[in-house]
């Protein structure tokens, strides 16, 4: 006899994204009831798609157009993009969520979305079958392994959508093209301008009158009477420099008429950091800056081209001094100004390595020289950091709680209980709340309270231009109060809150020029204010920190990118007071921007206007990444500087006899990052893994330049940094090659050889971290991949038992949803079996919730199941091999079960069964 008995599932959730997995395990005789199929469309074998397709509205649903059957297979290989137009049926805007799911193989499945607005008007939508984070698809879900790159090809198995709250859409001419978008003219013209535009050669003076003219020992460094502290220290640096290359003294005092003499000059002039030098007969040379800091960069620059001293990296073998006792100055003329204001090395340091104090020093000493002008962050010790920037000529010092700083301003605790309404309306529950939200953007008594607590930081910080009014990270939704609203075009700030966050800065920045018209106020572009704004404009004084992505491609130039056209207009907008935040990173945990990308951005950047640059790196002095670091430094100043010569340089002065072999090893292991074939799965993520064949190469390049600088030692020491390199880059593939196959293939023979794997590559991580050769980043990697690897091999431990314990198991699938996010489900009887869960939507178990009709979702879910059961349950269990964090489960109303005791970081991993009564 088989009875009619209703699951509830109830999950309350302490993180950020849900995904369970639930099957029912049976002893005997097992039926239970499909739930009927959902409406669909079909998709011809060309792939085209020209039927009109409307969404109805339905009340209360998230979920408006569930999944689309495919009634032939359509393959992706030769598709581009899937294309259609669409508006609303409703007068509305909305956010809407599409799905599509792949298939390579039988083991290979994966699914992807893509959030857009759709808005009354019909607009055309061009969505490329990638995955990257602006312009294609997100991976969401897939089977063990799978292979995440959308631009792969497979079958395509779904293509459904969910819409955020009631909507009516209208489609047409759904398709897949196999065109390749092309640039739009702005873009052509820009990539055409950066094609075109000169090039400036490194370390050369501009104009070379007479090679070889003047001899520089016997030369006295001459300062005026009136010589600041700055003065002093640049006169110092270019004796001892001068001292060190030529073995010669350089005095430094007043030159006499018959002295031949270096003469340093501050000539104060706009703009502030540009310098000048030359020198026209052979009695003196004249260095001037239009300020103490410009005299300084002048002096650096004058040892780069006249005695071809370096400053590559911080380290004991990246600064170069070439001996040349007879070095000799041409007769020459020659300036240099910034084509960027900001220049920041936004620098992630290892605090606990050794000599990390020191190297700190280092670290600042080397940015100045290579003119960035930002202070260096992580030094803490302001007594010092101020009197060694005064030494230099000063900086722009970094402001007070930079960064996603709404609630450090704005207090929660502080805040929340007197002034809900500072926060965020929630329309869909009608209430206020904090959580994971920003601030509101409208009310005149935050924006009051804002510019008293900005009034109070200028005040405790007078060098500061601007009050820092930065967005949460990670919280997407903005405050839905009817004023805050009002300021979209849409009437939604659910896919893009520029208007929102630009209203705020604007008003935050008219309260503080009432009584200080000299400041201003910075804020973001980030996530889903990136956008520029349609209707509320960048007030003056209002600066933009705009974070820059390659869509996901390292190797993809800007113009090709989604930033190129919100970049433009941002300048626009702003008379160009924007910082660019960038990435430099190219190393196996994080490929960002390839070294062409980098210089194509930064020309782009000029062209465009944009005054600064905020530039993040860390500590990986191996590999790539310092060079990186290094042409950031220089684009900043002039991106029109010759990359090639730029390149060649730096190899020829940091490597020496090796030269040829290391800048071989660099672009070997450039490519093989950037190649998408390299890619493998560990975990939820993925990272490049060289083939034995790539890896062999590399030695061997590392090998002949080893020997090629054996005589020379200091190069010896940086060609040992890239082979102790290289030694990670082995371990790391090694450890992904065999995760990868433990992943396809789970036994426990395949997880401890896996566990072995990620032992040695953490051992070779702290050598190097230890050593500076490998970023603190880049280990904190050890415990993900041991996480990783312990959870894949519980959940096979848990299916094996399952085999065993089991004679039968059945995968539950599709369950009601709804959220709970007042926790007052069990209070109104959303567990008990007469509960009426008609209005609920469906939800499949083991995919995200968010990425099932419910973004931003936090707090407590429930899900409800009608199964039939046999009258005798023993012996009969419900699985969940991941709930994430605490769960409850009723039978019939009646509570079985769950897990809700524990450590609630670790229980979101943890599989469990509850033994049905």
């Amino acid at each position: 006899m088989a009875l009619m008995r209703y699951l509830t599932f109830v999950l309350m959730l302490l993180s950020t994204s849900t995904a369970i997995a639930s099957e029912l395990l049976l002893g005997s005789d097992f039926a239970w009831e499909v739930p009927a199929g959902h409406g669909h469309h079909e998709v011809g074998d060309d792939g085209a798609i020209d039927v009109m397709l409307t969404l109805p509205p339905v009340d209360g649903a998230k979920d408006c157009w569930q999944r689309a059957g495919l009634k032939n297979q359509v393959r992706l290989e030769d598709w581009k993009t899937i294309a259609f137009s669409a508006r609303s049926r409703d007068g509305q805007t909305h956010m809407i969520t599409f799905y599509l799911s792949r298939r390579l193989a039988a083991d290979d499945q994966a699914s992807f979305y893509r959030r857009l607005e759709i808005g009354p008007e019909w607009r055309d939508f061009d969505l490329p079958l990638v995955r990257n984070t602006n312009t294609g698809f997100r991976f969401t879900k897939g089977s063990k392994n799978c292979d995440m790159e959308l631009d792969r090809g497979g079958a395509l198995l779904s293509w459904s959508a969910a819409a955020n709250g009631n909507a009516a859409l209208q489609f047409r001419n759904l398709r897949l093209t196999d065109g390749r978008t092309a640039l739009s003219p702005a873009a052509q013209a820009m990539a055409d301008a950066v094609r075109n535009h000169p090039k400036v050669q490194p370390y050369v003076f501009a104009v070379v009158l007479k090679p070889a003219a003047v001899p520089v020992a016997g030369m006295v460094i001459d300062l005026s009477p009136d010589s600041g502290e700055t003065e002093h220290f640049a006169a110092t640096e270019l004796a001892a420099y001068l001292s060190k290359a030529t073995g010669a003294d350089f005095p430094i005092r007043r030159a006499l008429p018959k002295d031949r003499a270096i003469r340093l000059r501050v000539v104060p002039a706009e703009p502030a950091e540009a310098f000048a030098s030359e020198c026209l007969d052979e009695t003196a040379v004249t260095i001037t800056g239009n300020s103490p800091r410009a005299l300084l960069y002048a002096v650096y620059d004058f040892l780069e081209k006249a005695a071809g001293v370096r400053f590559l990296m911080p380290l004991s073998y990246g600064e170069i001094v070439p001996r040349n006792p007879d070095l000799r100055l041409p007769l020459f003329r020659d300036r240099s100004s910034p084509l960027m204001t900001y220049r920041c090395s936004h620098y992630c340091s290892h605090k606990n390595a050794r000599d990390s104090a020191r190297h700190l020093w280092d670290m600042a000493d080397w940015a100045v020289k290579n003119r960035y002008n930002v202070e260096l962050e992580r030094i803490r010790d302001r007594a010092a950091i101020i009197p060694f920037y005064q030494r230099r000529g000063g900086c722009l010092w970094l402001m007070e709680h930079a960064g996603h700083n709404f609630h450090k301003l704005i207090p929660p605790r502080q805040y929340v209980a007197d002034h809900p309404e500072y926060f965020c309306f929630d329309r869909a529950t009608g209430q206020w709340r904090h959580e994971r939200a920003q601030l509101c953007t409208t009310n005149p008594d935050l924006i009051r309270e804002l510019g008293r607590l900005a009034d109070e930081y200028f005040t405790r910080h007078p060098d500061q231009t601007y009050f820092p009014l930065f967005q949460e990270d990670g919280a997407r939704l903005w405050c839905q109060c009817p004023a805050c609203l009002a300021l979209n075009p849409s009437g939604s700030n659910l896919m893009s809150a520029s208007e929102n966050n630009i209203n705020l800065a604007n008003q935050v920045c008219a309260e503080i020029r009432r009584t200080r018209p000299d400041r201003g106020v910075w804020t973001y572009a980030y996530q889903i204010s990136r956008k520029p704004p349609v209707q509320v404009k960048p007030a003056p004084g209002v600066r933009i920190m705009y974070c820059y992505s390659s869509d996901g491609d390292p190797r993809r130039a800007p113009w090709e990118s989604a930033s190129f056209e919100e970049i433009t207009r941002w300048s626009e907008l702003t008379g160009g007071n924007v910082v660019i935040y960038s990435y430099h990173y190219l190393n196996p945990r994080y490929a960002y921007n390839d070294e062409d990308a980098l210089v194509a951005m930064f020309r782009m950047l000029n062209l465009a206007g944009i005054q600064g640059s905020n530039q993040e790196c860390s500590e990986t002095w191996g590999g790539i990444d310092g060079y990186l670091m290094y042409l950031g430094a220089r684009l900043a100043w002039n991106p029109w500087v010759d990359e090639e010569a730029l390149k060649k340089d730096y190899f020829s002065s940091l490597y020496g006899a090796a030269a040829p072999d290391l800048q071989r090893a660099h672009d070997l292991l450039w490519q093989g990052l950037c190649n998408p074939a390299n890619q493998r799965r560990f975990g939820f993520g993925r990272y490049p893994a060289l083939p034995a064949p790539e890896l062999q190469r590399l030695q061997d390049l590392l090998a002949a330049g080893s020997l090629a600088v054996q005589d020379d030692s200091r190069a010896a020491q940086a060609v040992n940094a890239w082979t102790r390199f290289l030694d990670f880059v082995r371990d790391w593939s090694s450890a992904l090659d065999v995760a990868d196959s433990y992943y396809r293939a789970p036994t426990e023979p395949g997880y401890q050889k896996a566990k072995a794997a990620v032992a040695a590559l953490t051992q070779t991580m702290n050598d190097l971290t230890a050593d500076r050769i490998l970023s603190l980043y880049t280990l904190r990697m050890s415990d993900h991949f041991n996480n990783s690897l312990d959870n894949a091999w519980r959940l096979e431990e848990a299916r094996l038992r399952l085999e065993a314990e089991y004679d039968r198991i059945q995968t539950l699938t599709l369950w009601k949803f709804a959220p709970d996010p007042q926790a007052e489900g069990e209070t109104a009887g959303w567990h008990k079996p007469d509960f009426d869960d008609a209005p609920w939507k469906d939800i499949e178990a083991g995919g995200f919730w968010e990425d099932q009709g419910f973004p931003g979702l936090d707090g407590a879910g429930w899900y409800r199941l009608r199964i039939v059961l046999p009258a005798d349950t023993r012996g009969i269990g419900i699985h969940f091999a991941g709930a994430d964090e605490r769960a409850w489960v009723y039978l019939d109303g009646d509570l079985i079960g769950g897990q809700h005791e524990g450590d609630p970081g670790a229980l979101w991993q943890q599989p469990f069964t509850v033994m049905l009564p």
